[in-house]
């Protein structure tokens, strides 16, 4: 499992959307499938693409760009729980070395469950839940840089 780093969990979060906007691009202005093979092009009734099918291929990506959401949550509490674990310990009234791996501390977090957000709000509860509070606002942030990135006015309720 990797070390820690919230530079590598953006990089893969941005990587991944780069990569949707790419594609959905590319989706939007194409009129025609092309392929090589001409058997393909046989068994389709037709090779142009609607309106219709463009907008369920990007309602099909609007539930991929929100599961690669919920990912990058995840991710950053899990890594700024590993950079500091002592607010977490306090808590508990327990003992735990300086930086525990990811893995422990994604168990410490989802425990037997899964991760599941719905809100900032929820964001905020879950990072208050293991004393992550400073760094409750770098979970906002996040969320108004992604909004910015992708181009789209943030929620209310943002960063302050």
């Amino acid at each position: 499992m990797r070390k820690s780093s919230l530079e590598i969990t953006f990089e893969k979060f941005f990587g991944q959307i780069s990569f949707y906007r790419d594609l959905l691009t590319k989706i939007k202005h194409t009129d025609k499938i092309s392929y090589d093979n001409p058997e393909v092009i046989k068994s389709l009734k037709r090779t142009n693409i609607d309106l219709r099918e463009k907008k369920a291929v990007f309602e099909a990506f609007l539930l991929k760009i929100h599961v690669t959401w919920e990912i990058l949550v995840e991710d950053l509490l899990i890594d700024c729980l590993s950079r500091d674990i002592s607010q977490y310990a306090k808590h508990k009234e327990a003992t735990f070395p300086k930086h525990l791996p990811r893995n422990v501390c994604k168990a410490l977090i989802t425990g037997l469950g899964y991760f599941d957000v719905r809100s900032v709000g929820d964001i905020q509860k879950i990072a208050r839940q293991i004393r992550l509070a400073n760094y409750i606002n770098a979970f906002i942030n996040a969320a108004v840089a992604m909004a910015k990135f992708l181009g789209v006015q943030p929620a209310k309720g943002g960063a302050k």
